[in-house]
């Protein structure tokens, strides 16, 4: 089922609440629980049987998988496969690796070389806490030296980061080092783990993208249920990216090439599925189930804005230590595996589908006033009569229970404005220009003072709506209005007609939940003018042609 979070929908979301008996940590690091689940629900998770001998199940022990077990595992499997590149992409805060594997028979891929191929990005552990997410991919590793390599490889590549966070998964944490949620850094990128991904996702562009992460076994919002309560139910949850301004064709493919087949190949097996949600209450006490949200600062839907088919998949897990953790790396791996085969099979029309609608989103940069609009702001839509399947703990069954349910997918827009040509950044914005940079995007400084027509934001009412992570969160309202303004020399332009570009108005229209704005990096006050314009004359028939391609 479904969730979408925006910042005027912030109800009582009680998501991966789980503290509900006393925390057991090991001794030893890589290693936490929160919540044993009751003898009476154990018999719905039987043991899958581990074929891939990834650390965390080579030796005896409560830890998960150590950053020295990881990298020693890497290095047993560049031996193995001539098709295998291993490399360092950064750093964590704390000094520890971030290495990446290339998976590939075209020459010089892990040095940025684009291919005919679609390429598969694979990233795991952004969050600490969620250790079936590394081990599956180490697993999928693996299996890429072999039968599964021999497979797929002739038709696609696959670019393989197993540990975002290994800060956060030494001390099985959620949070980097510094405290941050990197799943939430991906427009504000102030974390140098996510940079490194950013950076490295840039020099391939890749078409496919899975993230893999757990989600928490028990919920407070169903402590209603029955006579003690349910648990969340599903072996793995899935989502793509949701974000409406993901084109969408990319979006309706996303169900039909990947999600459906999924869902289907995991019952197959005896696994259970379901699209991504997350519960909480309304105001009223009743559970409300929604979407994965369409935020852009999400790495589905950030992903998703490339554009590219972007994943979200979730094993359940958090807060149960090592229960059921050979069944959750075991969904894991017939998920992404269904995924790479998928790919593999479809892989040409991937390609072109992928490769069109990036060259689509270039073209609608170019011109102006072609009814081309941006989503600023969507809202889920409520469906009615919707049932979620629970474990009722007391009686150890899974039970369909009415729920309130608000659709992602069926998300409607509430703020719409057409595409400018470009934007345009008054000097002393070097952070933000830094930070689109970051996201892939390219911009130029103007050489000299020029007077250009623009659009304006003018704030017209300011909120506080509270701090997220050290930062004042605002939300604005402004006026758009046309006038005649002087650009100094040293202002940034970023051109739209880019393939990222809807990460370009998403993080400088003011009103959108993740801009720059939003999280308080440009300030504003009601009646007060922002350093940001939207230029909307092509570029190419104005005096902007002067300073472009410089």
């Amino acid at each position: 089922m479904k969730r979408l979070l925006t910042k005027r929908s912030l109800p009582v979301l009680i998501a991966a609440t789980f503290l509900v008996a006393p925390s057991v940590q090991a001794e030893t690091p890589y290693y936490g629980k929160t919540y044993s689940q009751p003898d009476q629900v154990r018999h719905l998770y039987p043991e899958l049987p581990i074929t891939d001998n990834t650390p965390a199940f080579s030796r005896e022990g409560e830890a998960f998988t150590s950053q020295e077990e990881m990298l020693s595992y890497i290095q047993q499997l560049e031996g193995k496969s001539p098709y295998l590149t291993v490399k360092s992409i950064g750093t964590s805060q704390e000094g520890r690796d971030i290495p990446a594997l290339y998976f590939t028979k075209d020459k010089r891929i892990d040095t940025g070389l684009l291919s005919k191929k679609p390429i598969v990005w694979v990233q795991s552990q952004i969050h600490g806490n969620e250790p079936a997410s590394g081990e599956a991919i180490l697993a999928i590793a693996n299996r890429l030296t072999g039968e599964l390599g021999e497979e797929v490889l002739d038709d696609i590549n696959v670019i393989v980061i197993p540990r975002i966070n290994p800060d956060g998964s030494y001390a099985f944490i959620r949070q980097l080092a510094n405290g941050l949620d990197g799943n939430r850094d991906h427009i504000k990128l102030e974390t140098p783990e996510v940079q490194a991904v950013h950076k490295e996702f840039n020099k391939y562009s890749p078409e496919v993208v899975i993230d893999a992460h757990e989600y928490s076994v028990y919920s407070s919002a169903f402590r209603q249920v029955g006579e003690e309560g349910a648990l969340k139910f599903h072996d793995i949850l899935i989502q793509s990216g949701r974000n409406l301004n993901i084109p969408e064709r990319i979006r309706t493919m996303s169900n039909r090439l990947f999600q459906e087949p999924v869902l289907a190949d995991l019952e197959s097996k005896g696994i259970s599925g379901e699209t991504y949600y997350t519960a909480g209450l309304d105001d009223q006490g009743e559970i409300e189930i929604v979407e994965g949200s369409t935020e852009p600062r999400i790495g589905r839907n950030s992903f998703g804005l490339a554009p590219s088919f972007s994943f979200l998949v979730e094993s359940r897990g958090i807060g149960i230590g090592r229960e059921d953790f050979a069944r959750r790396v075991n969904a894991q791996i017939a998920t992404h595996e269904k995924i790479l085969t998928q790919t593999a099979d479809h892989a040409r029309q991937i390609k072109h589908l992928v490769a069109s609608e990036r060259l689509n989103l270039v073209k609608k940069g170019l011109l102006p006033n072609d009814n081309d609009p941006i989503i600023i702001d969507s809202e889920n839509k409520e469906l009615a009569d919707q049932t979620l399947e629970m474990v009722d703990i007391a009686s150890g069954t899974v039970q369909d229970i009415p729920v309130n349910y608000f659709s992602a997918t069926d998300a409607e827009p509430t703020l719409v404005r057409e595409r400018p040509t470009a934007y345009v950044l008054m000097p002393g914005q070097e952070e933000i220009a830094e930070k689109l940079k970051n996201q892939g995007l390219k911009g130029f400084t103007l050489p000299k003072d020029v007077k250009l027509p623009a659009e304006s934001f003018t704030v017209t009412k300011k909120d506080n709506i509270g701090e997220y992570e050290d930062r004042q969160l605002v939300d604005v309202e402004t006026k758009v209005s046309k006038e005649k303004v002087t650009f100094p020399k040293g202002s940034y332009v970023f051109l739209t007609a880019q393939p990222q570009t809807n990460l370009l108005s998403l993080s400088l229209e003011p009103e959108s939940v993740d801009s720059y704005v939003s999280f308080n990096y440009v300030p504003s006050e009601v009646g007060q003018e922002l350093p940001i314009y939207r230029f909307t004359i092509d570029p190419k028939k104005s005096e902007m042609k002067k300073f472009m391609n410089r």
